[in-house]
């Protein structure tokens, strides 16, 4: 769905509230927009930082 929304626009900056772990905003950085992320929630953000970390390798 995000995806589809967001077809049309060429990248640039995004914010994403409530991000989670984070799925959507590095959906984004890998199509060439700058993210950044914001939650609450301590221990998702933690899994979303390893999962990208991971990616990055």
């Amino acid at each position: 769905m995000l995806t589809e929304q967001l077809a049309d626009l060429s990248p640039g900056r995004a914010l994403d509230v409530g991000c989670g772990e984070g799925a959507d905003a590095v959906h984004l950085a890998e199509q060439g927009w700058q993210v950044t992320a914001l939650d609450v929630a301590a221990p998702a953000l933690e899994r979303g930082a390893r999962g990208s970390r991971s990616k990055r390798r």
